[in-house]
Parts: C-alpha cells; sequence; structure tokens
C-alpha cells in the first residue's frame, strides 16, 4: 500500500497500514519532510517502509540530520526513565539505489538541451535590456528557450534545493549580470512586501480587505491576513522575524484590525468633539467622510453597558466628552441645557416655536412639544418640577402667547400693528394670525382681547389695499373741502392718477355701491369727468 500525495494530507492525518510514501513536493522543512515521510513510518512498527524520493529531498542533510539528533533523543528520554525494552531501533540509514543513474540522467539532460553557456548568454542579453534577472518562472526567449525556469534552477541549485553544478566560477559570472540568490521564500517575501509598501504609498495604511488582488494579480490582501495570524501564533510552524516585523511596522502593518476599525472610528469622534465642544450625536448622524458616528457611539454605550469595553477605551471616550446615558436622558439634558441659557437671559420660557439657538437647537419646537406632553398627562413630576424652576408658564406659554410676543416687538419698532397679511417673522406668518384674531374675535379670551387692544388693534378687517383706497380718498376729500378746486387736484400727483382710474372703474362698473357713493358725496362722476 503507498501513499501518494501533493500538497494534500501534508499535516495531521494518517493511514494504517501504509507501506511506502511517493514525495513529489520538494521541501528543504525538516517539519514538512518528517510529516512526509511519516506516513511510512512508526514507532515499534516492524518490517523497511518504502520511500520513493523523486524530488531528492532526502539530499538535505539539515533535514536528516535533524531527524537523527531527535531520534537519539528520544532514546536517550526512554533509557533515563528505565523505559528501555522500548526501543525497537537506535539508528538508521538511507540507502540511495539510484544516485550514479541520477548523475547520469543530468549529464545526458545537459547534452540533449541547451548548454549552462547558451543560457548564460540569454540570461545576460535579459540583464542588459531590463537591468535585472527577474523573469517569471514562464519566461521564454525568442528562440524559445525557457529563460525564467533556468534562472529559478540556478537559485535552487545555490541553496541546495535542486540537485546540479554551480562551480565558483559561474556563481561569479551569475552574479555580475545581477543575480539574487534568495531563497524562493525570500523572492515571495520579497513580491508580497513590495506590492504591500506600494499600497502603503497609495493610501497611507495597509487596510487591505481580504480578497484585495493587485493589478498584476498578487492576492495582497490574503497575505496581510495570513501575516496577522503567523504574529498572533495561529499559523503554527511559521513565524515572523523581528526585522520584518520591523519592516511591516514601518508601512503601516495593522496587526489587529478590530483594534485599528475601533481607533479609526475613535479618530472621528474626536474630531466632532474638537469642532462641536461635545459629542451630543444624533443617531443617524454621519461625519464628512460617510462614517455613521452616530451609530457607532451608541455601540460604544452598549458595549460598556454589557462589560465589553476595555477601561482604556472608556477614559479615551471620556477625555473627548462621552455621554454614557441613554439616547433619551442624552437629549433632555442637552435641551434643558439650552432651556437655561434663554431663561438667564429673558426671564422666562415665553419661547417662540420657530426659535432657535445659537448653536442651531431647536429650542422652540422642543418647549411647545414638552407643553402639549403637560396637557397631555406624559410628562413626568420630576420633569414638570425642573421646567417649572426654569420660569415655564403652562398657561400662557402656547403658540398664541409667541405670536402675541413677536407682535408686540413689531408694535414697538413701528407704533402699529399694521401688518400685511403676507408678512412673516422668524417662520411665524404674522400677518395671517393677526387677520385670524380679527375675525374670529368672539372666539378669544377677555385676556386675550385686552393684550390686543393694549398695541391699539383696529378689528375692522381691512385689507392693505382697502387701507391704502381709504387712505387716497381722505387726502383728496380734504383737499375739495378746503377749497381746492377738482382740476387742481388732478393736477396733484399721485391724486390725478388715482382719481382717473376710479373714474375708470366706476364708469366700467368695477367699484362696490360703497365705493360710488363715497365718490359721489366728493361730485365727482363720469358726466363731470368727460365734460373736463
Amino acid at each position: 500500500k503507498l501513499l501518494f500525495c501533493i500538497n494534500m494530507l501534508n499535516e495531521g492525518v494518517h493511514v494504517d497500514d501504509i507501506s511506502g510514501v511517493i514525495l513529489f513536493r520538494p521541501t528543504v522543512s525538516p517539519i514538512i519532510y518528517k510529516q512526509q515521510i511519516g506516513r511510512a513510518l512508526a514507532a515499534g512498527k516492524g518490517g523497511t517502509p518504502l520511500i520513493l524520493d523523486i524530488v531528492n529531498n532526502f539530499e538535505n542533510l539539515y533535514s536528516i540530520g535533524t531527524i537523527e539528533d531527535e531520534m537519539q533523543e528520544a532514546i536517550e528520554f526512554f533509557r533515563a526513565n528505565d523505559m528501555e525494552r522500548e526501543i525497537v531501533n537506535e539508528h538508521f540509514k538511507v540507502e540511495d539505489e539510484v544516485r550514479d543513474c541520477r548523475i547520469l540522467f543530468e549529464q545526458l539532460n545537459e547534452t540533449l538541451t541547451a548548454s549552462w553557456e547558451l543560457m548564460y548568454q540569454h540570461a545576460k542579453e535579459y540583464y542588459l535590456k531590463n537591468g535585472n534577472l527577474n523573469a517569471s518562472k514562464r519566461f521564454k526567449t525568442q528562440e524559445g528557450y525557457s529563460l525564467g525556469n533556468w534562472v529559478l534552477t540556478q537559485k535552487r541549485i545555490y541553496n541546495g534545493a535542486a540537485y546540479g553544478t554551480l562551480d565558483d566560477e559561474r556563481i561569479k559570472k551569475l552574479e555580475e549580470i545581477g543575480m539574487q540568490w534568495d531563497s524562493v521564500k525570500d523572492q515571495s517575501w520579497n513580491k508580497y512586501y513590495s506590492a504591500a509598501k506600494t499600497y502603503y504609498d497609495r493610501h497611507g495604511n495597509l487596510d487591505v480587505i481580504a480578497k484585495y488582488v493587485t493589478e498584476d494579480g498578487i492576492r495582497l490582501g490574503e497575505w496581510i491576513s495570513r501575516l496577522r495570524g503567523v504574529n498572533a501564533g495561529t499559523n503554527r510552524g511559521e513565524m515572523l522575524s523581528e526585522d520584518k516585523i520591523k519592516a511591516l511596522n514601518a508601512i503601516g502593518m495593522i496587526w489587529d484590525k478590530n483594534d485599528y476599525l475601533w481607533k479609526s472610528n475613535y479618530a472621528e469622534a474626536e474630531k466632532y468633539y474638537l469642532e462641536n465642544g461635545n459629542l451630543n450625536v444624533p443617531s443617524e448622524y454621519r461625519s464628512e467622510s460617510g462614517f455613521l458616528l452616530g451609530s457607532w457611539l451608541k455601540t460604544q454605550r452598549k458595549n460598556k453597558a454589557d462589560g465589553k469595553l476595555s477601561k482604556e477605551k472608556i477614559d479615551a471616550l471620556n477625555k473627548i466628552g462621552m455621554v454614557w446615558e441613554n439616547k433619551y436622558n442624552g437629549a433632555w439634558n442637552t435641551a434643558i441645557a439650552e432651556a437655561k441659557k434663554y431663561y438667564v437671559e429673558h426671564g422666562n420660557l415665553n419661547v417662540p416655536q420657530s426659535y432657535k439657538t445659537a448653536t442651531g437647537y431647536a429650542l422652540g419646537s422642543w418647549v411647545a412639544v414638552n407643553r402639549k406632553k403637560y396637557r397631555e398627562g406624559k410628562l413626568s413630576t420630576a420633569r414638570i418640577s425642573e421646567l417649572e424652576s426654569l420660569g415655564m408658564d403652562w398657561r400662557t406659554g402656547d403658540s398664541w402667547m409667541q405670536k402675541y410676543e413677536l407682535l408686540k416687538l413689531y408694535y414697538a419698532e413701528h407704533g402699529d400693528v399694521d401688518v400685511s397679511q403676507a408678512y412673516v417673522i422668524n417662520g411665524v406668518w404674522l400677518g395671517k394670525w393677526l387677520y385670524e384674531q380679527k375675525k374670529y374675535k368672539e372666539q378669544l379670551t377677555v385676556e386675550q382681547v385686552a393684550l390686543l387692544n393694549e398695541l391699539q388693534i383696529d378689528w375692522d378687517i381691512v385689507s392693505k389695499k382697502d387701507r391704502m383706497w381709504q387712505r387716497r380718498y381722505s387726502e383728496i376729500k380734504g383737499l375739495l373741502d378746503n377749497g381746492t378746486p377738482i382740476e387742481e387736484v388732478r393736477r396733484i400727483k399721485p391724486n390725478g392718477e388715482w382719481l382717473s382710474c376710479q373714474l375708470y372703474a366706476y364708469r366700467n362698473g368695477r367699484l362696490s355701491a360703497e365705493k360710488k357713493r363715497r365718490l359721489d358725496d366728493l361730485g365727482i362722476s363720469t358726466e363731470r369727468k368727460a365734460s373736463n
């Protein structure tokens, strides 16, 4: 029974009664080598295993020597613990039955294929053209020679990973045309590290997704993920040297992705704090970069409540004003702080509904909402007391009083309340509101009527156009009553134009009966206008 393995079942799987193995995977690793031949070897097992080492791994004396050392250590352990009866064999030997044949094949191969000197000349031409010998493994010359594979073979021979002849003279000649003797593993490291550095130079970080592949097909994301596992000790049998760790750190290596993401998100929170002086962030808030900062802060509150947030992170958030209470309480505390500022400045909480603080907080809407909750019995006793301590007046502090305060300010500035129906101030349609007070006067309380009378309100519902008509009519009537001839009145602008318009409207039936009567009282008629 033979077990045939190629890059599969290389560790952790054993099959009973295996007589031998066929090795097709080149390696210089004593660990992998032991895993390969271990299929046919077992403590206390009789018989002689057959190992068909097609790729000549046994020629690596380091691997063989390691196994010999481990075998001697095991023997010493058994003897030290009075278990010598457990020892089956104290030594082993490797018998190479085909070495002479292999040397012959190598010589025959050089005879039948391109000579070393010929391939060297092609390598030299490649170097002169490209400045290096970094030809891909599958690269072929125009003549069809597999130069890439030949260069790789020279490196493997030099590093003891393949059988072949490479004397000092050949080594010198290859080095003169830029040969780098790095092992296959080192070449792989250099390739991936170079790709990682290019990514870092472009993006300023190594925040690479696991599936990321470079333009030239390098699976950089997988490589970065594997290195994290190596550094964390989860990838058995591998380790990173201090030099490699240092080189990776120099280009922003992220060893712990979760920690990196937390610090990046924290930076967004810190930026908001520096700009606004607080972390009162709405749950749906996005930063300029599109980050859902409000949602992230909500998660931190939950993690802290569940005991999943470290003291270090809690302290860091406290430094930038983190609000740990839930959103409902946090929003209330924010609003109360703004309400206190308004109370200190105005002595009350009669806030116009459209009023916003200097920081943009809609305090007027908030006060109105809480007055409504008070009327509906939905406000807690504690919060009622807190608002009343700031001068909240549940009776007059409604939308009517807010609009009255705006009308009062208009009166103080203009000396009247002759407000156009289209007049809007602080988002309040004050003109329309005043019109409605006049129209529905019977629905107002005695106190409300008295307050409006203090502003000398004219309760008659007269449009601005009608008021202008009345003002112009009064001016002309005054002139006529003082003895000014009608002809002279017509020459005074804009009275003449106004009279002409009124007489035209009179003649075409566009005036109300009341206005016609009042024009007749002035002694003005269409006949008189025609005679003049």
